[in-house]
C-alpha cells in the first residue's frame, strides 16, 4: 500500500470491540498488526495502513462482485476528474441534508457511515469531530482526493475508524451504533433490502438511520438543448452518423429516451420515487420515520428509529 495513503486511519486494536466476523458474526480478534481472526469460523483478514478488509472470501467469488467492481471503477475515473469547484457544489447537497437531519452537535455517540468512501464528511459536516465515534465503512480503500486536504485541512488531524467492507455483510457486532448515516449510496447498493436488514441489526434500540438518495434521472435534464449535445454525441459513437441524422429528424422527442445508458454509470439501483425506499425500510422494526423530497423532488430525505 502506498506510504502516506489516508495516515488518519485509526488503529485496529482501538475498536476490536465493535466487529464481528462478515460470515459467521463471532468476534475478531488481532492476530498481529496486519492480520485479523475470526475466533468462530478462524478465517483470515488483511490489515493494510490500520485498515481491516473485512469483505467475506465467498462474495469476491460471484460475478456479482465483478459486476460491482466494474461500475466502481467507472465512478472513480469520473470522480478523479472533479474540479475544486465541482467538490464545493456537491458539498452544498451535503450540507443541505445534513442540515436537515439536525445531528451536526452530536457527541459522545458512535456513527456508522454506510458507503462513506474516504470518510471525508466527519470533518465537514459534524461540528465535533474529536468528539463523536465515527466508522467509515466501503467496500473499497479511498484515497483522498487531491482538493480535500486543502479544503478540509482538518482530515489530517483526526482520526477515525475505516474498515473495508460490504453493506451486505456488516462486518460489526449487533447493537453497537446510535446513529448511521448512508449518502448517495443505496443506489450502489447491490441488494438495498439486505443492507438495511444489516443496518438496523446494528443500530441500538432507538438508534436512527438518515438516509439521502438521488432519484432516478435527477442529473440529467433534457429541457436545454445544450443537455442533448453529450446524447447526440453518444449517440454518434454507438450507432454511427446515419442512424444520428434519422433519429434527430424522425424522432428527435423521444431522443433522450433512446440512447443507451452510459456505460461509466456507477449505480446498481435507480429509485423513481421516495415510497420505493419507505416501502423497503416498513419490512422492518421502525417505529418512526419522517421523509422529504427536496431539489425540485430530485432528491430524498429519510429519517428512521429503530423500535
Amino acid at each position: 500500500m502506498p506510504s502516506g495513503v489516508l495516515p488518519n486511519a485509526r488503529a485496529v486494536n482501538k475498536y476490536l470491540e465493535f466487529l464481528a466476523c462478515p460470515c459467521c458474526r463471532d468476534d475478531i480478534i488481532q492476530r498481529a498488526a496486519d492480520s485479523l481472526m475470526c475466533r468462530g469460523c478462524a478465517r483470515r483478514y488483511r490489515v493494510l495502513g490500520n485498515i481491516p478488509i473485512l469483505l467475506p472470501p465467498f462474495l469476491l467469488c460471484g460475478n456479482g462482485w465483478q459486476r460491482w467492481e466494474n461500475l466502481e471503477d467507472g465512478y472513480l475515473r469520473f470522480y478523479a476528474k472533479w474540479s475544486k469547484e465541482s467538490h464545493l457544489t456537491v458539498r452544498a447537497a451535503y450540507r443541505s441534508f445534513y442540515d436537515w437531519c439536525d445531528m451536526r452537535d452530536s457527541q459522545n455517540v458512535s456513527i456508522l457511515d454506510v458507503g462513506g468512501a474516504n470518510g471525508i464528511h466527519r470533518v465537514i459536516e459534524w461540528n465535533y469531530p474529536e468528539k463523536i465515534n465515527y466508522f467509515n465503512l466501503d467496500p473499497r480503500i479511498h484515497f483522498l482526493h487531491r482538493y480535500h486536504v486543502e479544503l478540509y485541512p482538518r482530515e489530517k488531524e483526526i482520526d477515525f475508524s475505516y474498515v473495508v467492507g460490504v453493506g451486505e455483510y456488516l462486518p460489526f457486532r449487533s447493537n453497537v451504533f446510535d446513529i448511521c448515516v448512508s449518502t448517495a449510496a443505496v443506489d450502489h447498493f447491490m441488494s438495498p433490502a439486505d443492507v438495511f436488514h444489516e443496518i438496523f441489526r446494528c443500530l441500538k434500540v432507538g438508534g436512527k438511520l438518515f438516509l439521502m438518495a438521488t432519484k432516478e434521472g435527477a442529473s440529467r435534464t433534457t429541457k436545454r438543448e445544450k443537455s442533448l449535445l453529450p446524447r447526440i454525441a453518444d449517440f454518434w459513437r454507438e450507432y454511427g452518423f446515419a442512424a444520428t441524422v434519422k433519429n434527430l429528424s424522425r424522432r428527435m422527442p423521444l431522443l433522450p429516451f433512446l440512447v443507451k445508458p452510459r456505460k461509466s454509470d456507477p449505480h446498481a439501483h435507480h429509485f423513481r420515487s421516495i415510497g420505493e425506499l419507505t416501502d423497503l425500510l416498513s419490512m422492518f422494526n421502525v417505529t418512526r420515520s419522517t421523509e422529504a423530497e427536496v431539489g425540485q423532488h430530485s432528491r430524498f430525505y429519510i429519517e428512521c428509529e429503530k423500535g
